[in-house]
């Protein structure tokens, strides 16, 4: 089976997983979800959502703009996994 290349442009979701293609309306594919996956692996382990903030536009803001912080308690292997999940841009 092959894989569909064509990006979509709709926006659906909880805030909080919405990856930086999607808020920026740059079209996504299939690595939207990979994201998610990403949100969903720092929420099971740190008990919220990597880039959680007051408001919907503060969290958009730092989901395109900031990076990840982990508390110490994270182990590295699981810092790297989440950190590949959480690319930027869909390849």
């Amino acid at each position: 089976m092959s894989r569909i290349k064509k990006k979509r442009l709709t926006i659906c979701g909880t805030p909080d997983y919405l990856p930086p293609e999607m808020i920026g309306q740059e079209g996504h594919n299939f690595a939207v979800d990979t994201w998610s996956l990403g949100v969903l692996m720092y929420e099971f382990l740190v008990g919220q959502t990597p880039f959680v903030a007051e408001t919907t536009t503060e969290t958009y803001n730092r989901i395109v703009l900031e990076h990840p912080q982990f508390p110490e308690y994270i182990s590295d292997d699981a810092q790297d996994l989440i950190k590949r999940l959480l690319q930027k841009k869909s390849q």
